[in-house]
């Protein structure tokens, strides 16, 4: 079992911990509907779903994808 406590990797869980919020907050922003936005990063609606409801996360790989899209930096998406 890994102990995380004293570790810089709880900062990082909690930043993505919040990412659903920030993902909704993102796309309502911009009046996308679920299905909408599946389309243009080419997911599923059940995927960006999931990841708004924090029930999975999106690898370094569509977080970076996610940011162009919005025209954000990774930065902009994970600060909380």
């Amino acid at each position: 079992m890994v102990k995380l406590e004293g570790c810089k990797c709880l900062h990082f869980v909690k930043i993505m911990k919040g990412l659903g919020k920030k993902l909704k907050e993102l796309r309502l922003e911009r009046n996308l509907s679920q299905v909408e936005l599946a389309k243009n990063l080419n997911f599923s609606n059940r995927t960006i779903s999931d990841w708004e409801a924090d029930k999975i996360e999106p690898n370094l790989t569509t977080i970076i994808k996610i940011c162009k899209f919005y025209k954000i930096s990774v930065d902009e998406l994970l600060e909380n």
